[in-house]
């Protein structure tokens, strides 16, 4: 029997949850130095460059993909956190991390000291708050970002997943609906990456 557009759409939405969380228990695992060897016969590392020349393949060269690749990162973003919810106490530090009023506070909170070390240890960049208006928005810098360390000035933004990996984690550690929007880029010029993460009222 063939399936309609509306059951296809269903069944993508859940096999891109599904393989979001397992790849989010998988990412845990390696933040708490406990890694699950996933290839048999070669290493699990991948270099660099081999992640950004599909990143930015898919994000420059192939029209309106741009929004899919911020989509796939909301949802692995959204997965991780959700996941770092049920295994690794972060109940209490999100509860802190909310309860700051200043941004010495939300900086010296565990969980920012949580997510620098998640970021370092999985390669994604190095994390740093930057700004923190409560309740409003929140800016932070990820400089040697995966998706644009080493690239030329080329005008364009280009951290796409990242921004989209950025709104899904806080979504879920704010408890509120957010937009992340890149202002700053290495592939822009400028010195490191910087996200704005908005809250929707």
């Amino acid at each position: 029997m063939k399936m309609s557009d509306e059951e296809k759409k269903v069944e993508t939405e859940d096999l891109i949850g599904f393989l979001a969380r397992d790849i989010g228990q998988k990412i845990m695992q390696l933040y708490g130095g406990k890694p699950e060897k996933i290839r048999k016969k070669l290493d699990d590392t991948v270099h660099i460059l081999e992640l950004q020349n599909r990143l930015t393949s898919i994000v420059l060269f192939t029209m309106g993909m741009k929004a899919a690749v911020m989509g796939a990162g909301q949802t692995v973003g959204s997965a991780i956190a959700s996941y770092m919810t049920l295994c690794c106490d972060v109940a209490q530090k999100i509860k802190e991390f909310q309860s700051a009023t200043t941004l010495q506070e939300a900086k010296n909170s565990e969980l920012v000291k949580m997510l620098k070390e998640l970021f370092e240890k999985t390669g994604l960049g190095i994390f740093e708050l930057e700004e923190f208006e409560k309740d409003k928005r929140i800016v932070v810098s990820v400089e040697e970002c995966v998706e644009s360390a080493g690239l030329p000035n080329v005008g364009k933004k280009v951290c796409y997943y990242m921004t989209g990996y950025l709104e899904g984690l806080f979504t879920v550690f704010l408890g509120k609906e957010v937009k992340c929007h890149e202002i700053k880029c290495v592939a822009k010029g400028d010195e490191k990456c910087i996200f704005e993460i908005e809250v929707i009222e």
